[in-house]
């Protein structure tokens, strides 16, 4: 288990990423947001992290955390990531900020 990994390693990222991603999908987006975020801690080219960050953040409406996030993500690893982000569902509500849009096109230049 992710809880174990942790006990065992403290500052292993991965667990403490995976375990938000399953709290993710648990919609328990504010304890998902908080695993991910130590997880970028210890590890700040943590991509994945962020990106999930960014999808929690989309789902309660929180506009300006989805593009800091977002943009942290594209820093690290824009070309995987550009395109993820363009036909994420999770976004949908965030196609037409211009910030958003700005960012892919960004992204994609």
């Amino acid at each position: 288990s992710y809880e174990k990994a942790m006990e065992i390693d403290p500052e292993f990222f991965w667990s403490w990423g995976m375990r938000g991603m399953v709290l993710e999908k648990l919609g328990r987006y504010q304890e998902a947001i908080a695993s991910l975020t130590r997880a970028t801690e210890i590890c700040p080219y943590y991509e994945d992290g962020f990106y999930h960050k960014a999808r929690c953040y989309a789902i309660q409406g929180k506009t300006t955390a989805v593009i800091e996030n977002l943009q942290k993500t594209f820093e690290i690893n824009p070309h995987s990531y550009r395109h993820k982000a363009a036909t994420d569902p999770t976004f949908e509500l965030m196609r037409d900020n211009k910030h958003f849009q700005a960012l892919i096109q960004k992204a994609d230049g």
